[in-house]
């Protein structure tokens, strides 16, 4: 799609959540394609309107948590997607998604078995396997972090599966633990920042 054909569809979308203002299934739409195009901030806007309107929608708090970590505000995500689990407890996004709000929020101990159970889900999901080896790293667990890492690689010369669509999400909250160690911290084979998914 090109950068006009996007700016084309986002404006269809605008005009249709703006004429059914009280449709949560438009407002949900709309704010999920402004977290795509990286308009973080009017989505969160946009999708606490939609989860205002149904309060209980699992599909609302998953794309509210995820336009939440998008602006930076992971911290929010987290009792939201825990409801999205508590309702769907195999949801292997949602799992992935709390167990990266937790890693980032200096809580990679709690984050690891959820990894573990979406990894159930989705065996061969090199996003999980790099999340989690993350999770090992901030634990200061090298051996499983190692382990992780070489599953990694192995997933990813599996034949590509549907790929979801994905955003970029911060690294960094690791990433200075491994230059500052005392002990020379393994990269990724393909190291790239552990990934958020648009869509369950």
């Amino acid at each position: 799609m090109t950068q006009q054909q996007t700016a084309d569809a986002l404006q269809e979308l605008t005009t249709a959540a703006n004429l059914a203002q009280q449709n949560v299934t438009a407002q949900m739409e709309l704010g999920r394609a402004l977290t795509a195009v990286g308009n973080a901030a009017k989505a969160v806007s946009v999708l606490q309107h939609a989860l205002a309107l149904a309060p209980s929608s699992p599909g609302a708090k998953y794309q509210l948590a995820l336009a939440l970590q998008a602006s930076g505000q992971g911290q929010y995500s987290i009792p939201l997607l825990q409801d999205v689990i508590h309702a769907s407890p195999n949801d292997a996004a949602a799992l992935t998604n709390l167990g990266l709000a937790l890693v980032q929020a200096g809580n990679s101990k709690d984050a690891i078995p959820l990894y573990r159970r979406a990894l159930e889900q989705t065996p061969a999901d090199p996003i999980v396997h790099q999340d989690l080896g993350v999770a090992f790293l901030q634990q200061a667990d090298i051996q499983d972090a190692i382990n992780e890492f070489q599953r990694l690689e192995l997933a990813q010369r599996l034949p590509p599966a549907a790929a979801p669509a994905v955003v970029p999400s911060a690294l960094a909250v690791v990433a200075p633990a491994w230059t500052s160690a005392s002990v020379q911290m393994p990269r990724a084979p393909n190291t790239r920042a552990p990934l958020l998914r648009l869509g369950t």
